[in-house]
């Protein structure tokens, strides 16, 4: 590392910048820029917006955009609503080419820069590598020069190395030839599971018979509709038990239960605890 040196004439051209920041919301406009950025969410959720292609985002969510890629993120609407426990929280890492091609003669970078290359817009990362990267950035916002730049190389070392990343630019768990009808499939889901759902309304949205669409939705995500709709209830849910003083029956309803046994025994199903009890179990692990 010590044998690193930046041409001194493209030096105040570097963009290197660690921001830690902690909103009440994020609320974007759809926007790009011409430098890199690496983007962990630690606290909030809402809809990501990348190409035209929407995802939910969690906490822990972590990806990698391009330079000159329309992307955006907006929390959902409770965030807005003035709940003082609820609030976002990320880390964003921004670089531009004038690093890239000075870290080029540092062979450790050599297969990130092949691996970023090869990236057509957005790649996103999983659980175990975002839990990795949360220290490393955590500890470069603190650090400088070639300190600084060391910890930038082990991100871009484990990213670019680990086999569990997928590209966000063809949706997780999406083949390809069925990639437009499954987005509009899960962007009406992201925007109507708060309320019913019925099969012929959504069957409808990927234009076949609910059958059919019963057929095709298990066939690609290996699960059916019902519970794919309950699953984001309860993340949903999940985070508003933590986050918010609401009570248990009310954040049912805002999560799109019709009543509390059906909410409690999905609850129970998905997370192995009512309500109650994770409720309990977040209050006392703060």
């Amino acid at each position: 590392m010590d044998n690193l040196t930046l041409k001194t004439d493209e030096l105040s051209k570097v963009l290197l910048q660690i921001s830690h920041i902690r909103l009440p919301y994020f609320n974007e406009e759809y926007h790009s820029h011409d430098y890199y950025e690496l983007a962990l969410i630690l606290k909030g959720y809402g809809k990501r917006k990348v190409c035209e292609k929407i995802d939910n985002f969690n906490p822990y969510d972590l990806v990698l955009i391009k330079k000159n890629i329309l992307h955006s993120w907006k929390c959902d609407d409770i965030f807005y609503q003035g709940h003082q426990k609820l609030n976002t929280e990320a880390i964003l890492l921004k670089f531009n080419d004038i690093l890239l091609e000075n870290l080029s003669f540092v062979p450790q970078s050599n297969h990130f820069i092949k691996f970023i290359n090869n990236i057509e817009d957005v790649m996103a990362f999983n659980l175990n590598i975002a839990k990795k990267i949360k220290p490393l950035l955590l500890g470069a916002i603190c650090k400088d020069g070639l300190e600084q730049i060391s910890i930038i190389l082990q991100i871009f070392h484990i990213i670019s190395t680990e086999n569990s990343k997928e590209f966000f630019s063809e949706p997780i768990e999406i083949r390809e030839n069925n990639t437009a009808r499954m987005t509009k499939i899960a962007n009406f889901t992201l925007k109507n599971f708060r309320k019913k759902i019925s099969l012929d309304e959504v069957a409808d949205v990927a234009n076949l018979t609910k059958s059919a669409f019963c057929r095709y939705f298990k066939k690609e995500k290996g699960k059916n509709y019902i519970d794919y709709v309950n699953e984001l209830r309860i993340m949903y849910a999940s985070d508003l038990l933590k986050n918010t003083e609401m009570s248990i029956i009310q954040i049912g309803l805002e999560a799109g239960f019709e009543n509390n046994s059906h909410f409690f025994g999905v609850f129970k199903k998905v997370v192995k605890k009512t309500p109650l009890q994770y409720r309990k179990m977040q209050l006392s692990n703060v």
